[in-house]
C-alpha cells in the first residue's frame, strides 16, 4: 500500500504539472502532440475512476477526494471539448465581435462601461489583431477555456492535499483544520446576523456617510 500511495502521488503531481503546461501553451489553433497525450490521460483517468467505483461503491462514496476527482474530470472533459472547438474555429463561433477581453466584449455588445480604462490609464491599450502572432484572438470560447483551466488547476493542486494526510505532523493539522471549519460554519450565521444588524443601524444613524479620504463610495 505504501508503494501504491507513492506511485499515485507521483502520478498526481506529474499530471498536475502536465495540465499546467497544456493550459499555459497556445490556447487556440492546431492541436499539438502533447494535447493528444493529455486527452488520452484524461480518458484513462475517467476509466480508472469508473472501475474503482464498481469494485467497491461503499468505499468510493466514503472518500471525499473521489467526489473531487469527479469534479476535476468533468472540468477537464469540458476543457478538452472547448479546446477542440478552438482547434477548428480559432476565433470562436459564439460571437462575431472582435474584442480585447471580456470587458471590451461586454462594452461593445451592450453599450455599457464595464470597467473600461480610459486612454492614458494603467493597462489601457488599443486593439491589436494578434492573428499574425502566437496569441489568440479573444472570444467567448477562449474565456470559457481559461475559466475552466483556472478551475481545473486549482482543484488539481487542492487534490494533492490527500497525500499530506498520511504525514504524522501535517495530517494532524488537516484534521484540526477540518474541525475548525465545521466550528466556523456553526459560528458564522451568528456573526453575519450581528454584522447585518450593525450595518443597518449605522446606515440609519449616519445616512449618506461619505469617506472622502479613501474611496468615492456612499452608504
Amino acid at each position: 500500500p505504501l508503494v501504491k500511495r507513492q506511485v499515485n502521488l507521483v502520478s498526481q503531481i506529474v499530471f498536475t504539472a502536465f495540465t499546467c503546461v497544456v493550459f499555459f501553451r497556445t490556447e487556440c489553433g492546431d492541436l499539438a502532440s502533447y494535447h493528444y497525450i493529455w486527452f488520452a490521460w484524461i480518458f484513462g483517468a475517467v476509466l480508472a475512476k469508473y472501475i474503482q467505483y464498481h469494485r467497491s461503491p461503499e468505499i468510493w462514496h466514503s472518500n471525499i477526494f473521489n467526489w473531487l476527482d469527479v469534479w476535476i474530470l468533468v472540468v477537464l472533459a469540458a476543457s478538452t471539448a472547448v479546446r477542440v472547438v478552438l482547434h477548428y474555429e480559432p476565433e470562436g463561433r459564439l460571437s462575431n465581435i472582435r474584442a480585447i477581453d471580456l470587458n471590451d466584449w461586454l462594452n461593445q455588445k451592450y453599450g455599457g462601461d464595464y470597467g473600461r480604462l480610459l486612454p492614458g490609464q494603467w493597462g489601457a491599450k488599443p486593439y491589436v489583431d494578434p492573428r499574425g502572432d502566437s496569441a489568440c484572438v479573444w472570444s467567448p470560447e477562449l474565456e470559457i477555456l481559461r475559466t475552466l483551466g483556472g478551475t481545473a488547476v486549482f482543484l488539481l493542486c487542492f487534490r494533492i492535499l490527500e497525500f499530506f494526510s498520511f504525514e504524522p505532523k501535517v495530517g494532524v493539522l488537516m484534521v484540526a483544520t477540518e474541525k475548525m471549519v465545521i466550528d466556523l460554519s456553526n459560528w458564522m450565521p451568528l456573526m453575519l446576523t450581528i454584522a447585518l444588524g450593525a450595518g443597518l443601524a449605522f446606515n440609519l444613524l449616519a445616512p449618506n456617510y461619505h469617506v472622502r479620504t479613501t474611496l468615492d463610495f456612499q452608504i
